[in-house]
């Protein structure tokens, strides 16, 4: 694909213009193609070109489920997938979300993520992530792992995770 992946040398505001335009593209499937998801936001799958994010292979790309039929199965690259899509719901927008978040995170951590350094079993890796999005003592550790440009990006989006309107995660 053409197209340049974002790395922790980019500068704020290219992430954060990238990052913003992916979420319109995610925002935009999800609110005019009825409810599509992208079920595989990753650090691969986001690009720029002449300075526009992309957010590229749609392959496994479908529509939010009305009810929990597919609740349990996971797609997309584990390192980056929700945590909450191990429990008992469907694939959501908030998954999504937070998928994007974790890419932020790889990015200006410089592609260090807590649950990457070492082997840890799924067990940890579940909640080691549902750590970094619930406890403040987790997420401050995330941050020393990042350039100090980039802690503020990484907090603004954090606090934008909270306000999420709960009828965009059901």
């Amino acid at each position: 694909p053409r197209g340049s992946h974002l790395s922790h040398n980019s500068s704020p505001a290219l992430i954060c213009s990238v990052l913003a335009d992916v979420c319109d593209a995610m925002l935009f499937a999800y609110d005019n193609a009825d409810k599509l998801l992208h079920r595989d936001l990753s650090f691969g799958n986001v690009v720029h070109y002449n300075e526009q994010g992309l957010l590229i292979d749609w392959h496994v790309a479908a529509k939010q489920q009305a009810s929990s039929g597919n609740a349990g199965v996971i797609t997309g690259t584990l390192m980056f997938t929700s945590p909450y899509l191990g429990e008992s719901h469907s694939h959501t927008l908030l998954d999504d979300l937070i998928s994007l978040f974790f890419v932020l995170l790889f990015i200006v951590s410089g592609e260090r993520l807590p649950w990457k350094r070492h082997l840890m079993s799924p067990n940890d890796v579940y909640n080691s992530k549902i750590a970094l999005l619930t406890d403040n003592t987790s997420f401050k550790n995330a941050l020393e792992e990042c350039d100090e440009r980039m802690k503020t990006v990484l907090r603004t989006v954090r606090l934008r995770l909270e306000l999420i309107p709960e009828s965009l995660t059901s």
